[in-house]
């Protein structure tokens, strides 16, 4: 298993109705032999009870199924990543 992570840069005189972003600058060859492309955007912050203070301690962000071989593609899932323990299992699971 190989996993690349890229950064997304904004595409210059995108038309309105196509992805105003591009995947990565060093070319199409990642996107192309790659299985899966899931692109994160991060969304509402996770707030909770620590010590008896409310304190954020993880991200709810959305994962953006671009592309997938294996399975169905252009699926949104949300998932709560939390900065003590990682992605929440059993929302990861649903």
């Amino acid at each position: 298993m190989l996993v690349i992570t890229a950064q997304l840069r904004q595409k210059m005189g995108a038309m309105p109705f196509e992805d105003p972003y591009i995947l990565s600058s060093g070319g199409m060859a990642a996107q192309f032999y790659a299985s899966v492309v899931i692109r994160l955007k991060s969304g509402a912050k996770i707030k909770g009870q620590v010590g008896g203070v409310d304190e954020i301690v993880g991200v709810k962000s959305i994962a953006h199924i671009y592309k997938n071989r294996i399975g169905p593609p252009f699926k949104k899932i949300p998932l709560g990543m939390y900065y003590d323990s990682g992605i929440d299992n059993y929302g990861g699971w649903l």
